[in-house]
């Protein structure tokens, strides 16, 4: 059953540290994007993290518990979505199953007329994954910048 928790805006650094950052109340510099930094970024640090982890569950573990590892909080966990105009207090697994039905719904429109769906920025394939559960019929192929991805 899906508990959306109206929450006030006042309530929204709970979640967050972007308010403060955007009132100048917390110090944030913008990072600069260069190849060099996303690369250890993806290849070094968040995708190496996700592989170490496969690698350690051994053979049986899904893509979503790689998934759940790499949001690095509980399924039980509570974060802050938006719907419109209003904010909510939801569970991470909650708000994850929304996104999932978003996403295969928005795609489905146009998936059942291709025979082939590419992603660039992949990752380690996620999403390629979970629309290929719904779209069987398809090819899925997928790149990214990292040695880690895919």
């Amino acid at each position: 059953m899906t508990t959306l928790r109206p929450i006030d805006l006042n309530e929204l650094p709970k979640f967050s540290a972007w308010p403060a950052r955007l009132l100048g109340l917390a110090p944030w510099t913008r990072p600069s994007r260069t190849i060099e930094k996303i690369e250890e970024e993806y290849d070094k640090d968040k995708y190496a993290r996700c592989l170490d982890y496969f690698i350690s569950a051994g053979e049986n573990i899904t893509p979503e518990e790689i998934r759940q590892y790499e949001f690095g909080i509980g399924p039980d966990d509570t974060i802050c979505i938006s719907l419109g105009p209003k904010l909510y207090a939801i569970t991470l697994t909650e708000a994850r199953a929304r996104y999932h039905r978003l996403f295969v719904d928005m795609m489905g429109v146009d998936l059942g007329k291709c025979k082939t769906v590419v992603e660039l920025g992949a990752g380690y394939g996620f999403n390629l994954w979970m629309l290929s559960r719904h779209f069987p019929n398809c090819h899925y192929w997928g790149g990214g910048i990292c040695k880690e991805c895919l």
